[in-house]
């Protein structure tokens, strides 16, 4: 949309070097977008733009605007998402990835960078900015991914869709109408 191409610009400067805009992006979102719970994506008509527009968004929304605005400004970026699996925690994520030649694809969490930098931890939130922490299994490397086999009915999740879904012949099953449980079975440190 013009409203973020405008603001590309804006973030981007005088940078030229795609690390360094990258790494802009990244700052700008996790010092001006918080994190909060959404509705549905399907709802939502614009991610990227909603997001931007009013500072808020949960981790895939931050996700999504920071591959908006990097590949505005020419630099190849991804979704990424599945589970954080830490053993305090299991539970759905979201995150994004981008490239360069000179280092291939990096990892990007907006979510967890801003949250970091809200605590005044600045050292986390640059962790976060081409690193992640070793608690992630992926479950969808592209955003609205089609399923194997396809789908019989419209979709509940077209976006990220790490919890699966579920259909009969009748029709799609809503979230509310079945239950999905994460559980952490092991979880073992390695030399």
């Amino acid at each position: 949309t013009p409203y973020l191409k405008d603001l590309a610009q804006q973030i981007k400067g005088e940078d030229v070097f795609p690390l360094r805009v990258a790494r802009n992006i990244y700052k700008w979102i996790t010092s001006h977008v918080r994190y909060a719970y959404q509705r549905p994506y399907r709802l939502i008509p614009d991610g990227a733009e909603y997001t931007a527009k009013g500072l808020r968004g949960d981790c895939g929304l931050q996700a999504l605007l920071f591959i908006t605005l990097c590949r505005i400004l020419g630099i190849p970026a991804r979704w990424e998402s599945g589970l954080f699996a830490s053993p305090q925690h299991v539970g759905s994520h979201d995150w994004a990835q981008f490239y360069t030649e000179a280092f291939g694809w990096l990892p990007v969490d907006c979510s967890f960078g801003g949250t970091a930098h809200r605590c005044g931890n600045q050292e986390r939130r640059e962790y976060y900015f081409g690193n992640l922490d070793p608690y992630r299994m992926v479950t969808t490397n592209q955003y609205y991914a089609p399923f194997q086999p396809a789908r019989l009915h419209l979709r509940n999740d077209p976006y990220d869709n790490q919890r699966g879904e579920v259909e009969t012949s009748e029709g799609p099953l809503q979230s509310n109408e079945y239950d999905t449980t994460f559980t952490l079975v092991s979880c073992q440190q390695t030399h």
